[in-house]
């Protein structure tokens, strides 16, 4: 029998931690990014994944056919709705399985915790384009012309994310943290805050891509139970041997530096997630497919080893 292939859309740490998890399940996998990048996990083809003449081109043979390409938050709305469109388009005409990587950014910020079913009501401009985006696919298998799936997931941290810029425990938190100095995080460090684990969220993009009837509507990852920043640095700085000092990123830093860098500016606007409770409820998707997220402090253990065997 023909081994499936697995076209995924954007190199980055999802992206890569999910084309791992298929080979090991026997399928075969090809990146398809603007810049054709060789890529250790798979083969790489280059082409724009906005034009959906090349996209379908670059994805020929695919039956899964994974949109984990991340855009920056200040070129968002010139690039994500193209891309929406020519993904939807080429799976259409691939006769391939379109599977999203989504966030929470569309569910109502009052109302916790939130489910599948929670109200959708943006509280931000990204929020209010991501429900567009989504109710675009959705509305693809309703009328028949193609087979689609999303999993979205709470900020997401792990093995492969630790230099990652976008990571709450990424970029902006290991280089100052292992250099013993003050670590700075967005909003209020002590908030209860649903933080996905980035195995977990690859291993459910890849068991929703697998499972037919699960496809045709949104599910929330697992994720780690509530915890807060804190927490979570606490615990890599008992699993390192380090201490570490918590701070909040005072909110006129972001408004002063936002004046200066469009990207900064756009974070601002999504600070509320830290700011107060922001939790999931995904009792969902373990109903569905019968497992749970990584335990918090096996995830943090498992993070650090990462970190210290790539250096």
């Amino acid at each position: 029998m023909e081994t499936k292939l697995v076209v995924i859309l954007g190199a980055g740490p999802v992206g890569q931690t999910a084309a791992r998890m298929y080979k090991e399940r026997g399928l075969a996998v090809r990146f398809v990014t603007r810049s054709g990048k060789p890529m250790p996990e798979a083969e790489t083809v280059a082409a724009d994944i906005a034009d959906a003449d090349a996209l379908t081109s670059a994805a020929e043979g695919a039956s899964i056919l994974l949109h984990a390409a991340g855009v920056p938050y200040h070129r968002w709305f010139a690039e994500f709705p193209l891309m929406q469109s020519a993904v939807l388009s080429a799976a259409e005409r691939l006769g391939a399985v379109a599977v999203f990587a989504e966030n929470l950014y569309s569910y109502a910020a009052d109302t916790m915790p939130m489910t599948e079913t929670s109200e959708e009501k943006p509280a931000t401009k990204k929020g209010a384009l991501r429900l567009k985006l989504s109710q675009q696919w959705l509305a693809a298998p309703a009328s028949g012309r193609v087979r689609a799936v999303s999993v979205r997931a709470s900020d997401y941290w792990g093995p492969g994310a630790t230099d990652s810029p976008n990571s709450h425990f990424g970029a902006r938190f290991f280089p100052g943290f292992e250099a013993g100095k003050p670590v700075a995080f967005l909003g209020n460090p002590d908030a209860l805050h649903s933080f996905a684990y980035l195995p977990d969220f690859a291993r459910a993009l890849v068991d929703a891509s697998l499972d037919e009837g699960s496809w045709g509507r949104p599910w929330i990852a697992p994720a780690m139970g509530p915890t807060t920043s804190r927490r979570v640095a606490e615990l890599f700085a008992a699993e390192a041997g380090l201490k570490v000092k918590v701070q909040a990123l005072p909110p006129f830093l972001l408004k002063v530096l936002g004046l200066f860098h469009p990207l900064v500016r756009e974070v601002s606007e999504m600070l509320y997630q830290f700011e107060k409770e922001f939790v999931v409820d995904t009792s969902a998707w373990t109903a569905r497919f019968g497992w749970k997220a990584t335990p918090l402090d096996v995830a943090v253990r498992e993070t650090w080893e990462h970190r210290v065997a790539a250096r």
